[in-house]
């Protein structure tokens, strides 16, 4: 057995979204999200209901390297407007994704986006080398620009257009 100390690295980002949580926590499935978010497109998702839910699995391609990565839902809270996510990518990292909405009044959601990566190996270290809070905050912008952009016009914001 071999016992190491973790590489990992942790970011936090609060986004200001333009409707109610109410409104915006269905928008964070897997299969809702190919409606407002350009690139994403999980190959496979395992889900009872068709959408997502706690234990709901599914699967996208690596963006860096097209290794397949797997995504489990660990808590999913309508009532709390709390979500939970695992993403494993085998021989890379472990991430864990926790996101929470709550109201702010005279503008609509405050979503606190919580993102933990820890490396399994010399593949993952080299990712978390370039996982800078930087890389991080253009991340969720983008993120937060796409799900305005849908939340306002009801379609996908496309790539070269300002939001």
């Amino acid at each position: 057995m071999q016992i190491v100390k973790p590489h990992r690295i942790r970011h936090q980002y609060t986004q200001t979204l333009l409707a109610s949580p109410e409104r915006v926590f269905p928008l964070l499935c897997p299969v809702l999200e190919k409606e407002w978010a350009p690139g994403w497109a999980p190959s496979l998702v395992i889900s009872d209901s068709g959408v997502m839910e706690k234990h709901c699995l599914f699967i996208t391609p690596e963006e860096e390297d097209g290794r397949q990565a797997i995504w489990i839902n660990s808590q999913h809270d309508s009532r709390a407007l709390a979500l939970e996510l695992w993403k494993v990518v085998p021989d890379h990292t472990v991430c864990h994704f926790d996101i929470r909405l709550a109201a702010k009044p005279g503008v609509g959601t405050a979503a606190s986006i919580d993102y933990t990566c820890t490396s399994l190996g010399l593949s993952g270290d080299t990712f978390l080398e370039s996982f800078t809070t930087e890389w991080y905050v253009t991340f969720m912008q983008h993120w937060e620009q796409a799900l305005n952009y849908y939340l306002e016009h009801g379609s996908m914001m496309q790539a070269q257009q300002p939001v």
